[in-house]
Parts: C-alpha cells; structure tokens; sequence
C-alpha cells in the first residue's frame, strides 16, 4: 500500500507548491545513488521496511527540517544501505522509495524492496524481508560499533567468528566479520558522514534511526550531537589522539550520558564526553560553578591543530574562579 504523502505539520494549501518542490529535490538528489538499482522492468514489491529517521532539537521543535538537511539525511542513509545491500546480495536488487513524510520531527518513510529475478522466473514466493533486515542489522551495528570505538584505536581480537573492540575504557564490543570490514570501509563512512550532517548544527540535539522490520521487532540506534564527529569521514585528513591538560569552560551537560559541548581557550565549541569515576561530582560542578575547569582528557586533533572532541578522565576547579558561582557576573 502506498504511504500517503503528509506535509509537515502547520503547513496548509499555501505551502503546497513549496511541499512538491521539496520532493522534486529529494528525488533529484537521491537519483544517482538510486539509479543503478531500478531495473528497464518494473519491480516486484515483495515486503517493506518502514524507516524512520528522527532528530531532536529547537530547529525540529515544529516536526519541520531543512530541506538541505532532509537530503542529506536521506542521501546519507540510502548510499550506506546500498553499498551494504550490494556488497553482501549482488545477485538481489533493491530499491528505496521515499513514500511520504510524517509529523513528528520530521519521519521519513522508506521501502526497501528486494527482489530476486531468478526465484521470481521460477514462479515461488519471493521473502525479501530477511535479506532487507539483516542489510539494516549491519548497518546498524556498524554505526553502534563508531559509537564504541568513539574514535580511537581499538585492540582487535578474533574469537572463532567474532571479532572483539576493546576500546580506550577497557569495554570490548564483540561484531561479526561483515560488520568489521563495513566498520572500515570508507564508502559506508563517507555515506555515514553525510546522514548525520545534520547534528554538526547547534539547532539539532540528537537524531534517532530506526528500522521497523515486523514481527514486533525494532532496530534502533540514537547519535547525540556531541558525537557528530566521531562520524566525519578522515579522507585526506590526519587524526591523532593525544593527551593532554586543557583549560576548558562546560557550555552544556546531558546527565544520563555525560556528554555535552565545552569551550576551549579558543573558544571553540569542541563536544566532549566524560569517562571518569565520579559522574555525580561532575554534575555538581557544572549546577553550581560557572568558572573554568582543568580537565585531564585524551584529546582528537584534527590536521595537527583542530581540536574535534574530547574525552575528559578527570578535572580540577580553578583556584581563581573558586567563589565565581554567579552565572552572570
């Protein structure tokens, strides 16, 4: 069943031609990514997925987004898939159709369609879904796995047909072989890079991709903004993680996760994530003291200068700023 196009909320008849042209770019832009998978005959709609991709924040508050941001959720998303879907089941086409938008920051909805030309000239029942679920489970884990590593080094250690990351805190993630070569693999990252684009701006917090492959069962994997960089593709770039002693002021603090954004002495809004001991002191400090901190971290260093994130192990408050408690002064 076709899904209805919905337009976003708050709009009416006087934003539909507004409406259609941003579908009209959507469909531009996602032809080239799409166009080697939509066959001379038409395609057999075996099962659908529905996916949906949602972002958080006060540029998303009225379930609207830009349309630049739109296009690269999606471009992001279906060049990952394909490259996944073509590499793991060359001999299955899919296909991607954008079949509507719905309120709520915004959704989009895709079917992913899979159809295999030699089961279907023999006349038997074509199950696509499996193929389609288990593409989205890898792509899935692999963008849990960036999450784990979160930039670093990992010590790799093959077990039977597991491949376990350990990563800087000590915590081992253990992935299959197909999830570990699409880890590394720089079209997916390049094609990751651009679906979580969006999360570089200050107006969007977070984003949630999910996947709704039936039988009850949900893929779901949730990027904060402050780990937007751990997805930037490093083509060309040179990346070192370095230790070092910052002096760094906290702009903001998301509890559950410990992680939020920081100030430099640049004053370069550098997102950061704390892995110490003592979570609680840390959101002591950050309700009732608005000075500078001397944060003992591992820092990423892009091209030898840019700081890109942070990882602080532990901080001291600075002696100077001890009786600063005045937000506003």
């Amino acid at each position: 069943m076709q899904a209805e196009s919905i337009m976003p909320h708050g709009w009416g008849k006087a934003h539909e031609d507004l409406w259609v042209d941003f579908q009209q770019k959507v469909i531009y832009a996602l032809a080239p990514t799409l166009k080697s998978l939509i066959g001379d005959k038409p395609a057999m709609v075996t099962e659908s997925i529905e996916i949906q991709m949602l972002h958080e924040g006060e540029d998303v508050a009225n379930a609207t987004m830009e349309i630049d941001d739109a296009i690269s959720v999606l471009q992001g998303f279906a060049g990952a898939y394909v490259r996944i879907a073509n590499t793991e089941n060359p001999d299955v086409d899919h296909r991607i159709t954008l079949t509507g938008i719905k309120e709520g920051s915004i959704v989009f909805l895709l079917e992913v369609i899979a159809e295999n030309p030699e089961i279907v000239a023999a006349g038997l029942e074509v199950v696509a879904n499996p193929i389609a679920a288990r593409t989205l489970e890898i792509l899935f884990e692999v963008i849990a796995t960036k999450l784990h590593v979160a930039g670093r080094k990992a010590i790799v250690n093959v077990e039977g047909n597991q491949i376990g990351l350990t990563n800087s805190s000590n915590v081992t993630k253990y992935v299959s072989q197909q999830v570990y070569n699409f880890y590394g693999d720089k079209a997916v990252n390049r094609n990751l890079d651009t679906l979580t684009k969006p999360l570089a701006k200050e107006g969007i917090d977070a984003a949630e991709y999910k996947a709704l492959p039936g039988n009850d069962k949900v893929l779901s994997q949730r990027v904060e903004s402050e780990d937007r960089p751990l997805f930037e593709a490093k083509d060309g770039a040179e990346i070192e993680v370095v230790q070092q002693e910052l002096v760094v002021t906290l702009a903001t603090l998301t509890k559950k996760s410990n992680k939020g954004w920081l100030y430099t002495h640049d004053n370069d809004r550098v997102p950061f994530n704390y892995v110490g001991d003592h979570p609680e002191r840390l959101h002591t400090v950050f309700g009732t003291y608005y000075g500078k901190i001397k944060a003992q971290c591992e820092v990423m260093i892009r091209d030898g200068s840019d700081v890109t994130y942070v990882t602080i192990h532990d901080f001291q408050t600075m002696q100077n700023d001890m009786f600063n408690t005045d937000a506003n002064s």
